[in-house]
């Protein structure tokens, strides 16, 4: 079974995703990267016995959404290439593919469902994207986004301490400008359109994980830790992204 996991940055969608691993007992426990609350998804967990990462080399799903026009055609015709192996895998990316388990289905005959990891609340939108400026800052401060350094940044902690983001230069939170606004806007429409199953932001952070028990249902596979657990380490992770931008509000 194949499914395609989709998140915006700031949305913790490496988070979420280390959430499910852990959830059925596949990896440990997720602990941040960083100090500043930045997880990423270490190359040890692309190939688990029990499940499989794939990479997606497409840059379409990105490319039309400021046209609005859509082709199928061009996933369809990259699928034709794309290898998808007989164990549980799973993609990860930013991508938008309207009607991807169609076009899947069309062509290699299986089932990908389009999970993702979004918000309907504009607000929340504005807030994760404030998050992601705020932590490319710290990345940036480290070379984080130089492939040499994946080994340094994929580490599961390798900073306690260090400068907070008033040290390194973050201004006070602007407003987003409105033309942005739209667009978040937009993408967040565009998601939940063609999500076939959401994990909503604000629900999750409230302790609904009813979407994580629709993915647990999709792969047949038993959660190991008590929802409990799972629920209080979504609302420990919006505490300290709360924290992070505190001084800047």
């Amino acid at each position: 079974m194949i499914a395609y996991f989709s998140f915006q940055p700031g949305l913790g969608g490496h988070f979420f995703q280390r959430l499910l691993f852990w959830r059925w007992g596949l990896v440990s426990k997720p602990k941040a990267n960083s100090y500043w609350n930045e997880y990423h998804f270490p190359q040890e967990y692309w190939r688990l016995p029990e499940m499989s990462r794939l990479q997606i080399d497409l840059d379409y799903g990105e490319e039309w959404i400021d046209s609005k026009n859509y082709n199928p055609a061009i996933l369809e015709e990259y699928l034709e290439t794309f290898e998808v192996p007989t164990v549980n895998s799973f993609i990860l990316d930013h991508q938008i593919f309207p009607n991807l388990n169609k076009s899947m289905k069309k062509v290699k005959g299986i089932e990908c469902p389009n999970i993702v990891f979004t918000t309907k609340n504009i607000k929340t939108a504005l807030f994760c994207r404030h998050l992601r400026d705020i932590k490319s800052l710290m990345k940036d401060h480290y070379n984080l986004r130089d492939d040499k350094n994946m080994n340094i940044r994929e580490k599961e902690i390798w900073y306690s301490t260090g400068p907070s983001p008033l040290e390194l230069g973050a201004k006070e939170l602007l407003p987003i400008p409105h033309k942005e606004r739209l667009k978040i806007r937009h993408i967040m429409d565009l998601e939940v359109e063609h999500a076939d199953i959401i994990f909503d932001y604000d629900s999750l952070i409230d302790g609904d994980i009813s979407c994580f028990k629709e993915v647990d249902d999709y792969y047949q596979l038993t959660p190991v830790i008590p929802d409990e657990d799972i629920i209080n380490s979504i609302r420990w992770y919006n505490v300290e992204n709360k924290k992070l931008i505190k001084d800047l509000e």
